[in-house]
């Protein structure tokens, strides 16, 4: 097995040994920890620019862009934040009502943010941050709150706490439920893809309709565990890459049969992050990254020496560069 080169490694100041995400564009690498953000060049790794978020409390931050990359967007401790995406300055900042000191979830379309907190969802103007509409979501409970939307913008999914549910996006008024037939609770991803919302909890997969939520495939990815999970799709659409509990699996997207799954060495059965290469995916878990090809053979991987078994979360730019964030730290690995 070769190994992911690294290209560089940054220690991030102020960061501590929190769990750091990233997030990768042309602009460079963004990456947020313990309530700071840095960008970062992508050759060199070298910090550019970065913002202590005062007032704000060291914090899980969670990152996003619009399709423009006009904006970065923070969500933290049950704020949203629009900064310059050049010098991160902060622009506005919004603070979520009844969201307390909640991690916040965050997606955003060319003119409008929506979030996610402690059983709550939000809409926001993208350029001023203005709260335009708010739905507390009663009867789900107040719990982590996460969100994607339909690429034909017509509905804004959610998961929480072992549901899902489809919003229109204009109002955030409720136009279906799925109970994801009584599975019970706990942190619930969504991501949308051709016409539908693909739902992760407790280790298994569901695709629902877009339009009805109506359930249109399952898998439960037998023998898994039920670990937390993590989505990414391909860039031909075909396959669902899912990253859960130690293992790292390719389903096909239209009926969610399995291509391939994978025990990744070293894992531990923790939370398994994952993103899309180019005909490969990569997962990152317990301190350990892995590029795995469609046939499930794990082609290359990198342990992060002296960076120790933590979280890992990943961003990709195109061929070139795999951004990784743990424990205060980023690095950039070469594909």
């Amino acid at each position: 097995m070769d190994s992911l080169p690294i290209r560089w490694q940054e220690s991030l100041p102020g960061s501590g040994n929190a769990v750091t995400s990233v997030l990768v564009n042309q602009d460079g690498v963004y990456v947020g920890s313990n309530g700071y953000i840095y960008l970062l060049d992508p050759s060199t790794g070298t910090i550019t620019a970065s913002n202590g978020l005062s007032g704000y409390g060291n914090h899980e931050v969670r990152l996003a862009t619009p399709p423009s990359t006009s904006l970065l967007l923070i969500g933290i401790s049950g704020w949203v934040l629009g900064l310059d995406p050049d010098s991160l300055r902060t622009r506005w900042a919004k603070g979520l009502p009844n969201c307390g000191h909640e991690v916040v979830s965050l997606i955003a379309t060319s003119d409008t943010v929506f979030a996610g907190s402690n059983g709550y969802v939000y809409r926001l103007d993208l350029a001023s941050g203005t709260l335009q509409a708010t739905n507390p979501l009663p009867g789900y409970g107040n719990h982590e709150t996460r969100v994607a939307i339909s690429s034909s913008l017509a509905t804004l999914f959610v998961g929480i706490n072992g549901h899902a549910i489809g919003l229109d996006p204009s109002d955030l008024n409720i136009l279906w439920n799925n109970d994801l037939s009584g599975s019970g609770n706990g942190i619930t991803s969504v991501i949308a893809h051709n016409n539908a919302a693909y739902v992760g909890y407790h280790g298994r997969v569901y695709r629902l309709d877009e339009a009805k939520g109506d359930l249109l495939n399952r898998n439960d990815l037998s023998g898994r565990g039920d670990g937390e999970v993590r989505f990414a799709v391909d860039e031909t659409g075909a396959y669902l890459y899912v990253g859960t509990n130690g293992y790292g699996a390719c389903l096909q997207s239209d009926d969610l049969d399995i291509t391939y799954s994978v025990s990744l060495p070293g894992s531990g059965f923790s939370i398994t992050d994952v993103v899309d290469g180019n005909e490969v995916a990569y997962f990152a878990n317990n301190g350990f990254v892995f590029e795995i090809d469609l046939k499930g053979k794990v082609v290359k991987s990198s342990s992060l020496p002296g960076l120790g078994r933590h979280e890992v979360r990943l961003g990709v730019n195109a061929d070139t560069l795999l951004a990784v964030g743990i424990n205060g730290h980023c690095v950039g690995l070469g594909l």
